[in-house]
C-alpha cells in the first residue's frame, strides 16, 4: 500500500473516531458545546430520552458527540418533549459544562412526573478539556414529580440547581441530597453565576425576568423585569452594563433582547424576533438555538448592533438542540463577573 493510501486510511479512522463517544476527546476553545436530545430513532416524547453534548465548529461542522449514560446507576436522561430542560452552563472557573436530568433509564414513561426518591434528579458535569462526563451527583428530595432544568457550579465542588417546584437547590459534588437555598421564586428556568453571584431566569409569577440570589439570606431579588407577557430563558453577561436575554415566545414577540443599564434601570432593545432558547457569545459573533430546537444560528453582534443572522446547523429528524455555550478560555467568566458584582454593589448602596 502506498504512503498516500495509508494517510487517507488514517484520516478516515480519525474522522470515524470523533463521531462516537468511545473515542471522545477534549473540546477545543473557541468551539461550541450544544446539548442535543434524542438519538434520531423514534419520535420524541415525555419518556426518558438520551442526552448528548455535541462539539461544533463555528461554521456548523460537527467535531464529536459525547453521550450521557442512559441506563442504571449512572443514567442521565431528560424528557424528550420538555423544552425547558437541556440547559447547558459553563462553570465559573471555565473548566466544566453542566447539565441536568433524571436517574432514569431511557424509555422511562412520563419521566418528569416520577418521584425524586425513585428517580433522583441528576447533575451532570462535562470536563471539556478531556471529554469525560460525570453523573455521580444527584438530588433525591427536591424537584419531586417535576422538572429539574439547570445547574451552575463555580469549580465543581458545589452545584446550584433550578427547576419547576423547589427554588434554588444546592448539592455537593457526588451528593444525593439537595438543600433549598432560596424559595422566593419556586419555578425557575436557567441558573448562572457571575463573579461569585448567583442569578436565574423565570417566566412564572407576577414578575418575570432575571433574579439575583442572596446566598446569605436566601432572598431572590428581581434584577431585570422582562415584562408580564415575556418568556425568558437563557441570559448572558456581555459586560458589566449589558446583558442578553433569550425569549422563546413565537410570532415576533420573542427572540434575543439586549438590556443596557443606564445608571438607574435596565433598558431593553430587541435584536431579533427569532424565538430563541439558548445563547453563546464568541468575539463579535452570537450563536443560539432556536426555540423549536431545530436550528443552531449565528449572527454578527456588538453592543447595540446585530445582523447577518444565518442557520449554521440543523437538527436531524427526531432530535432537538437545546442548550449552547462557547468553549471558554480559563478565567474569562470570572473577570467579567467581578465587574458586574461591583455594579450591583454600587446600586445597592444608593
Amino acid at each position: 500500500m502506498s504512503k498516500k493510501r495509508i494517510l487517507i486510511s488514517l484520516s478516515s479512522l480519525a474522522l470515524a473516531a470523533i463521531s462516537t463517544n468511545s473515542f471522545a476527546s477534549g473540546f477545543l476553545p473557541g468551539d461550541l458545546a450544544v446539548v442535543r436530545v434524542g438519538t434520531g430513532s423514534g419520535t420524541l416524547s415525555s419518556a426518558g430520552t438520551a442526552l448528548f453534548v455535541d462539539e461544533y465548529m463555528t461554521n456548523g461542522t460537527l467535531r464529536q458527540s459525547i453521550a450521557a449514560p442512559t441506563t442504571g446507576g449512572t443514567a442521565l436522561t431528560v424528557s424528550g418533549s420538555a423544552s425547558s430542560e437541556g440547559s447547558l452552563n459553563a462553570s465559573g472557573n471555565g473548566s466544566l459544562f453542566t447539565c441536568t436530568g433524571y436517574r432514569a433509564d431511557a424509555g422511562t414513561a412520563s419521566v418528569v412526573g416520577t418521584g425524586a426518591a425513585t428517580n433522583p434528579r441528576v447533575v451532570g458535569s462535562l470536563n471539556w478539556s478531556t471529554g469525560a462526563i460525570d453523573t455521580s451527583t444527584s438530588i433525591n428530595n427536591q424537584f419531586d414529580k417535576n422538572n429539574i432544568r439547570s445547574a451552575y457550579t463555580d469549580n465543581g465542588s458545589l452545584f446550584y440547581t433550578s427547576g419547576a417546584n423547589s427554588g434554588v437547590v444546592s448539592v455537593a459534588n457526588g451528593g444525593t441530597t439537595g438543600t433549598v437555598v432560596s424559595a422566593t421564586v419556586p419555578n425557575e428556568r436557567v441558573i448562572h453565576g457571575f463573579g461569585g453571584g448567583l442569578y436565574f431566569s423565570t417566566a412564572s409569577g407576577t414578575t418575570k425576568g432575571i433574579f439575583s440570589v442572596d446566598l446569605g439570606s436566601g432572598v431572590s431579588t428581581n434584577l431585570i423585569n422582562t415584562g408580564s407577557s415575556s418568556s425568558s430563558y437563557d441570559f448572558l453577561l456581555v459586560d458589566p452594563t449589558h446583558m442578553l436575554v433569550t425569549d422563546d415566545t413565537s410570532g415576533g414577540a420573542g427572540g434575543i433582547f439586549e438590556y443596557a443599564f443606564n445608571g438607574s434601570a435596565w433598558v431593553s432593545h430587541q435584536l431579533t424576533a427569532t424565538a430563541t432558547r439558548s445563547i453563546a457569545l464568541l468575539g463579535n459573533s452570537l450563536y443560539f438555538t432556536s426555540a423549536d430546537g431545530k436550528s443552531i444560528l449565528s449572527a454578527n453582534y456588538s453592543i447595540g448592533s446585530y445582523g447577518g443572522e444565518t442557520t449554521i446547523a440543523a437538527a436531524a429528524a427526531n432530535t432537538v438542540f437545546r442548550g449552547i455555550k462557547a468553549v471558554p478560555e480559563p478565567g474569562s467568566y470570572l473577570v467579567l463577573g467581578v465587574g458586574f458584582i461591583g455594579l450591583l454593589a454600587r446600586r445597592r448602596r444608593k
